[in-house]
């Protein structure tokens, strides 16, 4: 069900170019008294339902934090400072609302503030699981890259066998790229190899 926009304004009044329907934050505007002069219906129905006032709305929503973001507003319009913040609650998981607030423009013919509501918590989630499948990456690759570097280590010990010159500056570059590869992995800076053959036989880096 479509929840429509909250003006508390006179139709003769319309606050034109609010009618921000169409975007998926929420915005409001409050007079310098915190009153609620328009609310987009994103913000209505984000905040669980209308508000006529920031400083003395009483309704509770156990899916938006709205004490803590109308106390917060409301100081704005008292102080007539901007503010912006990130609101945190917990419902099943961890929500993100961002606030925003600022002064109307002065040729605009209102007093009051300008709000925006955003709902970041899938824009969160998706950041954690793109910490997550880094994170897996990594512990996968660990291994590998330990059994490469010891296959690498083994051959340029000489111990299977000698090698020629072209054999050894292929096994070097190898161990380059293996130890680069260990260090991205490790969440760590690349450290710098150098490909100097070893002496009887075996090459590695410094």
């Amino acid at each position: 069900m479509a929840v429509p926009a909250q003006m508390t304004r006179p139709e003769e009044e319309p606050l034109s170019g609010l009618a921000l329907d169409g975007i998926p934050a929420g915005v409001l505007v409050l007079d310098p008294s915190g009153q609620v002069l328009f609310a987009s219906a994103p913000a209505v129905k984000m905040m669980g339902g209308a508000a006529e006032n920031v400083a003395s709305d009483t309704v509770s929503s156990d899916d938006f934090p709205r004490r803590e973001v109308f106390d917060l507003l409301h100081k704005a319009c008292e102080t007539q400072s901007p503010v912006t913040r990130l609101v945190t609650f917990d419902r099943e998981c961890r929500h993100y609302i961002l606030v925003s607030a600022g002064m109307l423009p002065e040729g605009s013919g209102e007093k009051g503030m300008a709000v925006l509501l955003m709902d970041l918590t899938d824009a969160v989630a998706q950041g954690d699981m793109a910490k997550e499948f880094v994170r897996q990456v990594r512990h996968d690759l660990r291994s590998p890259l330990t059994s490469m570097r010891g296959a690498v280590d083994l051959l340029l010990s000489g111990r299977m066998g000698p090698l020629d010159e072209k054999q050894k500056k292929l096994l070097v570059l190898a161990e380059k790229a293996s130890h680069q590869m260990t260090a991205i992995v490790s969440g760590g800076a690349a450290p710098a190899v150098t490909g100097t053959v070893r002496e009887g036989g075996q090459g590695g880096g410094k």
